[in-house]
């Protein structure tokens, strides 16, 4: 072999190494392309799941009458996303429209606009940005006032709203037992939710819906055991938010933590397979909706320290209401 053969042999033979090393390299690189890619949506996968079922327990122990219809996922890129879901408020079984709620997320963060609930001010009542709905507001009965005209008196003003049906949040002189509560409220008015109240005197008037803590009828109704093993009572949900590890979240919503732990303590023992436990639930506030011309039977009652109005609706004949 000639040495112009050999040095063509050796150049052919590093050409050839280096094709070998630059179709390894890429086949690693686009391995570990696929392996980052699949990471990411691991992660933002993740995100997602987290930020749902945080949003679900919120939903259950607070927004005061305030439901929806479904969470809903929507990519706005790679690695972030939106959660929304749309808002709706039970009048005496007819659903009312109330706006919709968001929540962005990344990769690592999420973010929440407050602007979406916080209560306007007409400085003679509350209303809701998003619907221009007026917001029932509960009172604290702890917090010290300076005149009894800081605290809304609305029931009177039910007698001028004949034919509507109406949303208002009653506010207890006390905390009283579900028992007794289901004996002071009239038949022909719906219960839709029910405030814990607070254990301090801070003002409860200006609160976001997701800062006002309670449970719906349907999340203290009796456990059978015809029901899923996974059914979670409102008490399920309560605790699992507290034992979420999440207090960061808590603290940037400013959630009261301390009265839904207060909660908690007292009743988180309560066997909800016993309808005579569940009875034994202590709340200082309830949601009513019913027709307006209904509430006249409220008046007057010495257990109400607060009334206030809230969304209210032209009553329809083709409307088919709650009944008992």
């Amino acid at each position: 072999m000639t040495m112009k053969t050999f040095e063509e042999v050796t150049k052919k033979s590093k050409r050839k190494n280096l094709w070998k090393t630059i179709g390894l390299s890429s086949l690693i690189g686009f391995i570990l392309m696929l392996i980052g890619v699949q990471t990411v949506k691991i992660i933002v996968g993740a995100r997602e799941g987290r930020e749902v079922w945080e949003q679900t327990m919120l939903m259950e122990i607070a927004y005061p009458n305030i439901n929806h219809d479904g969470i809903k996922i929507q990519s706005t890129s790679y690695v972030s996303g939106k959660l929304y879901f749309n808002l709706y408020k039970d009048l005496d079984g007819v659903p009312m429209a109330f706006g919709q709620h968001e929540i962005y997320y990344a990769l690592f963060d999420s973010h929440y606009d407050f602007a979406q609930h916080i209560p306007g001010n007409t400085f003679k009542y509350l209303y809701d940005h998003t619907t221009n709905t007026k917001v029932p507001v509960f009172y604290n009965k702890n917090q010290i006032v300076w005149s009894e005209s800081e605290i809304a008196n609305e029931l009177p003003y039910l007698r001028e709203m004949s034919g509507q049906l109406v949303e208002v949040a009653i506010s207890f002189d006390k905390k009283y037992s579900l028992a007794k509560i289901k004996e002071m409220i009239p038949s022909n008015l719906k219960q839709n939710w029910y405030w814990i109240g607070t254990e301090g005197k801070q003002n409860t008037y200006h609160y976001r819906p997701e800062q006002l803590l309670g449970l719906e009828p349907e999340d203290i109704q009796l456990v059978f055991s015809a029901m899923p093993e996974d059914y979670m009572t409102g008490m399920d949900f309560m605790k699992d938010f507290l034992e979420s590890g999440d207090q960061k979240r808590a603290q940037y919503l400013d959630i009261p933590v301390d009265d839904l732990q207060a909660f908690v303590d007292k009743f988180g023992d309560t066997d909800f397979t016993k309808q005579e436990e569940i009875d034994q639930l202590e709340f200082a506030g309830i949601i009513l909706t019913g027709k307006a011309e209904d509430f006249a039977q409220l008046e007057g009652k010495d257990w109400i320290y607060a009334s206030s109005i809230g969304a209210s609706v032209q009553n329809q004949p083709y409307y088919r209401l709650w009944e008992k």
